[in-house]
């Protein structure tokens, strides 16, 4: 899926905002269910980290129940990333969505993930909030937990 891209990046602290507009599909952010609004999501994210120089590690790895959406490198970092995708804000924003328990879920996915590829480096828990409506804005939250 190809994906033509306005950007306009705003860097403010530990939060990098990301907005542009998707040309596809009429010019809409369309998604069918949300199945496919979190692979869209995932994808956007993706596409995201690797424009600011990101290498994908692995995607939606699994340990046991748990999961990690996005697992990254970025210079000595290895970066666990939840991503949160909502085409509304009514019932809050898309990174209020990750919950104690799931932190603490993806950091036990984490540490597995470590202990099997030997990393001793540094490593570190990143949110990337997905906000649609006519236009998509993601946010990423660097040491989000």
């Amino acid at each position: 899926m190809k994906l033509k891209l306005k950007i306009t990046l705003i860097l403010t602290g530990n939060v990098s905002s990301f907005c542009f507009k998707l040309h596809k599909n009429n010019n809409k952010c369309d998604l069918m269910s949300k199945t496919s609004a979190g692979k869209e999501g995932e994808l956007l994210a993706i596409n995201y980290l690797k424009s600011k120089g990101y290498d994908i590690l692995r995607t939606n790895y699994r340990a046991g129940r748990n999961e990690i959406d996005i697992i990254a490198r970025m210079d000595s970092f290895v970066v666990f990333v939840e991503v949160k995708y909502r085409s509304t804000i009514k019932y809050g924003y898309p990174e209020e969505m990750v919950s104690g328990d799931q932190e603490e879920r993806i950091r036990e996915a984490a540490e597995l993930y470590l202990e099997t590829e030997n990393w001793k480096g540094n490593i570190r828990f990143d949110i990337i909030a997905i906000h649609k409506k006519k236009e998509c804005a993601i946010f990423h939250i660097r040491d989000a937990f």
